[in-house]
């Protein structure tokens, strides 16, 4: 990455960042309350990041999928999902999301990822997929042709879908 920003190659940072509930602890099925350290963490990081103007930032919150919209989708069983409504963490009311959100590097940029991130109203319901937004992450902001990117994943690391010890090479965990 240090050399690609010499050589003024465009960066694309890309956070996903697991909103389901077990991130707020054992309350919620989650190992220990990381939820506001995590927000913190993202917020800091985007802050305190020496980027160029050049270069892109990008958020997608994410349980099943990357949350968008006014839609998510709830695990049936193993084998079936089917979409399902967002409503908020605390007060149950439908709500919809414009995420993901990508905004240039720029201080302008930057503030309104933060506004973005701070003001993010927690949905209620959802599971923790870690491969399916990966893949869309990686389908839809990696292209080596035109700029470097680098995908950080903000977890728990609990995922009710796959197997994470099995899960692609293409990923690779870091605590």
């Amino acid at each position: 990455i240090v050399a690609a920003q010499e050589n003024n190659d465009p960066q694309v940072y890309v956070y996903l960042w697991d909103v389901t509930l077990s991130m707020r602890g054992p309350k919620y099925g989650g190992t220990a309350d990381i939820w506001e350290s995590t927000k913190k963490w993202l917020v800091d990081q985007i802050q305190t990041t020496n980027v160029s103007p050049y270069d892109t930032i990008i958020v997608c919150p994410f349980q099943e999928c990357i949350i968008s919209g006014t839609h998510g989708l709830r695990r049936i069983d193993r084998n079936t999902v089917e979409p399902r409504r967002f409503v908020t963490f605390d007060t149950k009311q439908e709500i919809s999301y414009d995420s993901p959100w990508k905004c240039p590097a720029t201080n302008n940029g930057k503030k309104e990822l933060i506004q973005k991130i701070e003001s993010f109203v927690q949905p209620h319901h959802g599971l923790t997929n870690l491969l399916g937004p990966f893949k869309y992450a990686e389908s839809n902001y990696v292209n080596t042709a035109r700029y470097t990117t680098t995908i950080y994943m903000l977890t728990d690391g609990i995922d009710d879908f796959n197997d994470v010890d099995k899960l692609d090479n293409s990923l690779r965990f870091e605590a």
